[in-house]
């Protein structure tokens, strides 16, 4: 999950439950991307490079 947010600063986002307690806090962001394939990781990549914040779900390993 990438979630590029000015209110979260560097979050430990090394756990399941740590990405999921972001999400649980309710905070708004942009663009919500579903896979974290290569190409769902690439649009999150440059989604959050152009200043928007991302989050991307991603059921099992990301990249795959």
């Amino acid at each position: 999950m990438v979630h590029n947010s000015p209110s979260v600063s560097s979050p430990d986002c090394t756990s399941r439950s740590a990405q999921l307690a972001l999400l649980e806090r309710g905070e708004p962001f942009d663009l919500a991307i579903v896979g974290g394939g290569i190409h769902g990781a690439v649009l999150a990549r440059l989604a959050a490079a152009n200043g928007y914040s991302v989050t991307l779900l991603e059921r099992a390993d990301f990249g795959g």
